[in-house]
């Protein structure tokens, strides 16, 4: 299975550090993070506005000042809830930061099961309970400390992040049902092949037997199926997807539009305008002003 462009294929920190905390703003209507999956852990953090984040099939709703933790492996993606900026900031981090280069209790106790899905983790963290603004607390400070980067940073962050675990892990349950969860990693799997056919292929046209194909499913099963994993119907998801993609060619370069849409796989002009209009409440022409307003 080619994952190359779905799999996030960015470094985050380096071989002895290995984690980063980015910033993220959003301005433009309907402005998204793709579907995407890493081997790292992360952790969302809401700064402003607001947005909805999925994870697999579970979708939640976050506000400022509100985070989400997403395992190792697990697509995800955010979508902005109405025309008002939102950002936040990610926290990317490997397990083996954690591990160390030796088996120890802290390893095999709880970091392989977490990283194994063997715990239910609370992933949406709304500070409704103690235990959670603790850990809303905890990441502040921690996002704090790593934009110092004064000496000793290095061990304030990873302490802090123990703490983190230790609060998920402590509100977790036990996965008893090993049968649903084989279920539930085969569809994660089969999901990632098919979208990542869909960011190979974009930039022509893709039929949707050709999808219910790489999915090993007929069309109705197919179509059911990638509705419950996406929230968007294939052609939804299709026609989304290539938005965006010529959305970034509006503002990362001097492209014409015609040029930008037949780029991402538009042949009809007047398609194109619709469907962007449609995605992102302007037209082409006026997202890049808008952009260009911003700057």
């Amino acid at each position: 299975m080619d994952k190359s462009l779905l799999k996030e294929n960015r470094i985050h920190g380096d071989i002895m550090f290995p984690m980063e905390v980015y910033s993220m703003r959003y301005t433009h209507p309907n402005s998204s993070l793709d579907c995407h999956w890493h081997d790292e852990l992360e952790f969302l953090y809401v700064t402003e506005g607001s947005a909805t984040f999925q994870i697999e099939t579970d979708s939640y709703q976050l506000s400022k000042g509100e985070g989400l933790f997403v395992n190792s492996g697990e697509v995800h993606a955010a979508f902005s809830s109405g025309s008002a900026p939102w950002g936040y900031y990610a926290v990317v981090f490997s397990a083996d930061m954690l591990q160390g280069n030796s088996c120890d209790r802290i390893v095999s106790k709880y970091l392989e099961p977490l990283t194994k899905k063997k715990y239910l983790i609370p992933q949406h963290i709304n500070g409704e309970t103690d235990w959670q603004k603790r850990l809303l607390n905890k990441l502040e400070e921690m996002i704090e400390i790593y934009g110092t980067k004064h000496f000793t940073y290095e061990l304030r962050v990873k302490a802090c992040l123990y703490e983190m675990i230790s609060e998920l892990i402590s509100h977790s349950k036990p996965r008893t049902a090993d049968r649903g969860l084989s279920a539930h990693l085969y569809k994660t799997e089969r999901f990632k092949k098919v979208l990542s056919f869909i960011q190979n292929n974009y930039s022509r046209k893709i039929s949707l037997s050709e999808l219910a194909q790489v999915a090993n499913l007929s069309e109705g099963h197919f179509c059911r199926f990638f509705k419950q994993m996406a929230n968007k119907s294939p052609v939804d998801y299709i026609n989304y997807y290539k938005v965006n993609r010529a959305a970034k060619l509006l503002l990362e370069s001097d492209m014409r539009i015609i040029d930008a849409a037949m780029e991402v796989g538009f042949d009809n002009f007047s398609y194109f305008t619709n469907i962007f209009k449609q995605y992102m409440h302007c037209t082409p022409s006026e997202y890049r002003k808008k952009d260009e307003s911003l700057s």
